[in-house]
């Protein structure tokens, strides 16, 4: 496996979670006990968790960083929304953000199996479903709750088939805008 190459300009603790992001989308969570400190296999744990909550940590401020712009629309701007979202798929499952995508499944699954990691997980997803109940209400949505998380499930399909089919067009072209659309609008 090639070096995971570090951006010195950067603080440490950004290094370190962006050099766990990447080795999370190489070889999983399991690989990434192998690669945390060699001690005692009670340490991987410790270890393992402790680059799992920096990863987290990091993908969330990223997150909600990426989300702001569904949350600043217009009222009734279906077009703007539309392009909001179809945007931030775009940027999500672009191959320049591909570690990042799959970090956030690996850190998902991994949560399943880790307590102190779903907490932060389940807080995660909420916000991305808040932010898509602003959407839905500036779009004049008649439930935006329900709205909110057919859209996020929808979403959530978009990604992981950007997981398992890295080789297909993504969300960018006319055919995807229009699904986009159809999820955005009204309902």
């Amino acid at each position: 496996m090639a070096p995971i190459q570090l951006d010195s300009r950067l603080p440490h603790d950004t290094q370190v979670a962006e050099a766990v992001i990447e080795l999370l989308s190489r070889v999983g969570a399991s690989g990434l006990a192998d690669a945390a400190d060699p001690g005692p296999p009670m340490m991987f744990g410790a270890s393992t968790q402790a680059l799992l909550s920096t990863a987290l940590a990091h993908l969330i401020e990223h997150d909600r960083r990426e989300r702001m712009s569904l949350t600043t629309l217009a009222p009734g701007d279906v077009a703007g929304a539309t392009a909001r979202v179809a945007a931030l798929l775009e940027r999500w499952t672009s191959t320049r953000a591909r570690d990042l995508l799959v970090a956030r499944h690996e850190i998902s699954v991994e949560s399943t199996r880790r307590p102190v990691l779903a907490g932060f997980v389940a807080d995660w997803r909420m916000a991305l479903i808040q932010n898509a109940v602003v959407l839905a209400t500036r779009v004049g949505s008649r439930d935006p709750e329900d709205h909110a998380l057919a859209l996020t499930t929808w979403m959530d399909g978009v990604l992981w088939n950007a997981v398992l089919h890295p080789d297909l067009p993504g969300p960018g072209g006319p055919e995807s805008r229009r699904l986009i659309r159809r999820q955005v609008e009204a309902r």
